[in-house]
C-alpha cells in the first residue's frame, strides 16, 4: 500500500514538472537605439517563424513574453533601417540593438528629376519620393490622402472622394498648373483643364511610389506646371506578378445627410506570359455619401446683429444654405399686382401695408442635387520588354 503511494506521487510529480517545462514562459526584454545611439520608438520586434511580437515604446525599450524555447532568433525592422537579426541564448540576457540606416535610404532612384533614372540626391532640383513601404504604412483612408505627410504638400478636400494636392500656398481645388502625369500620361481633365486627384488616376494595389516636385518645373516640363508636378508611377508586372485585393468600410455621420456606409474594395491582378510579355489589370470602386450644407441659420444684414431666436416664419428671413429666395417690397408689390389684376388699386386702398413686405420660397441643396457619392475606375495594362544584348 505504502509501495503504491510513492508511486503515485512520483508520477503526479514527474507529470507537473513536465507541465511546467512545457509551458515556461520566457520573457526577453531589450533595447533598440540608431547609429548615434538615440532611442528608436515604434521599432517591430518579432520572433522569427511565428507571429509573436511587439514593439518598442518611446525610450526604445522592449518586453516580450513567450513560450517558444531558447535559443531562438528575435528580428527588429523600422521603416528606413536596415533589419537586423538577433541570436537569443539566454533568457536573462538584456537585448541591446543598433539599427543602422538602410542601404537604400540614400539611393532611392527617381524618374522624374531630368527625364532619365538618377539617384534622388544626385538630382538638381528637390524632389520628394512616396515610396511603396510608406504607402503601406500610411494611416490615412488611401494613398492619396496619405500624401499630405509629405513635406510641402497640402491636401485640399473637395469632396468624399476629390482631394487635391496643394503646393506653395495656392489652395484650390480648381489647381491649375499643377500637373498629374501617371505613368509618364497627363491626367488633366480635357474639359475642366485641371488634373482631378485620384479620381481617373491609379488603383492604391498598383502603386509603385509618388514622386513630387513641389515648385516650378516648368523648364523640364512646360508652362503648365508653374506650381509643380506630380507623378504617379505603377508597378511593373514583370517584377510584382500575382493577384492582391483589399477591402475597406466605415461610417460617415453628418446632422443633415444623417449616418451613412462608406465602401471601398479594389483588386489588381498581374502576370508574366513569357520573358517579354506581360498584362495586368486592376479595378477600384468607392461609395459614400457626401457631406450636404445644412446651416439653415438666418444671415442679417450688414450691420444687424444675428438674433438666433429669429423667426423663420418672418417675412425677411433669410437662411444661409437657401437660395433663390426673392424679396418683394410694397412698391415692386403692388406694382406686379396692379400690373396682374386691374382692381390691383383697390385692392391697395382696402388693406394698405398687407403686400410690405414678401420673400418668395426658396430652395436647399437637397431639393436639387444628390449627396451619393461613387467611383469606379479600372485599368489595364500589356507590358513588351527587350533586353540588350552584353
Amino acid at each position: 500500500m505504502k509501495t503504491n503511494f510513492l508511486f503515485k506521487t512520483a508520477m503526479l510529480l514527474t507529470a507537473m514538472l513536465f507541465l511546467n517545462s512545457s509551458f515556461a514562459q520566457n520573457t526577453l526584454n531589450g533595447t533598440v537605439v540608431d547609429d548615434s545611439n538615440q532611442p528608436l520608438p515604434g521599432v517591430n520586434i518579432i520572433i522569427q517563424g511565428t507571429a509573436i511580437g511587439t514593439t518598442t515604446d518611446f525610450d526604445g525599450n522592449f518586453s516580450l513574453t513567450t513560450s517558444e524555447e531558447i535559443p531562438l532568433k528575435v528580428e527588429a525592422s523600422y521603416i528606413g533601417f536596415a533589419t537586423q537579426i538577433i541570436d537569443v541564448n539566454s533568457a536573462d540576457a538584456s537585448i541591446n540593438v543598433s539599427l543602422a540606416y538602410g542601404a537604400g535610404a540614400l539611393d532611392e532612384i527617381v524618374v522624374s528629376a531630368s527625364r532619365f533614372a538618377q539617384r534622388v540626391f544626385e538630382s538638381p532640383i528637390t524632389i520628394e519620393k512616396y515610396s511603396a513601404q510608406q504607402i503601406k504604412a500610411t494611416p490615412a483612408a488611401d494613398f492619396f490622402n496619405g500624401l499630405e505627410n509629405v513635406k510641402g504638400i497640402q491636401l485640399q478636400q473637395g469632396g468624399l472622394l476629390l482631394n487635391q494636392v496643394v503646393t506653395r500656398g495656392f489652395a484650390t481645388v480648381y489647381n491649375e498648373g499643377f500637373v498629374t502625369l501617371v505613368d509618364n500620361m497627363n491626367n488633366m481633365s480635357p474639359l475642366f483643364g485641371f488634373a482631378m486627384g485620384n479620381l481617373i488616376g491609379l488603383n492604391e494595389l498598383d502603386v509603385q511610389s509618388v514622386e513630387v516636385i513641389p515648385g516650378p518645373a516648368s523648364a523640364l516640363y512646360g508652362a503648365d506646371a508653374y506650381k509643380g508636378i506630380m507623378f504617379l508611377n505603377s508597378k511593373n508586372p514583370f517584377e510584382h506578378e500575382g493577384i492582391s485585393a483589399y477591402y475597406r468600410t466605415g461610417v460617415t455621420e453628418q446632422k443633415v445627410a444623417g449616418q451613412n456606409m462608406f465602401n471601398d474594395i479594389g483588386v489588381r491582378l498581374a502576370t508574366k506570359l513569357g520573358e517579354k510579355w506581360a498584362v495586368k489589370a486592376s479595378v477600384s470602386h468607392k461609395k459614400g455619401t457626401e457631406w450636404m450644407p445644412g446651416d439653415y441659420s438666418h444671415q442679417p444684414t450688414v450691420g444687424d446683429e444675428l438674433d438666433p431666436a429669429y423667426p423663420k416664419d418672418s417675412p425677411d428671413y433669410d437662411a444661409l444654405n437657401v437660395y433663390g429666395e426673392r424679396l418683394f417690397t410694397s412698391a415692386n408689390t403692388w406694382s406686379l399686382v396692379k400690373m396682374l389684376n386691374p382692381a390691383g388699386a383697390l385692392l391697395e386702398k382696402a388693406a394698405p401695408g398687407y403686400f410690405d413686405s414678401v420673400r418668395s420660397t426658396g430652395y436647399k441643396d437637397s431639393d436639387v442635387i444628390s449627396n451619393n457619392a461613387e467611383n469606379t475606375k479600372g485599368t489595364f495594362a500589356i507590358h513588351f520588354q527587350t533586353r540588350r544584348k552584353n
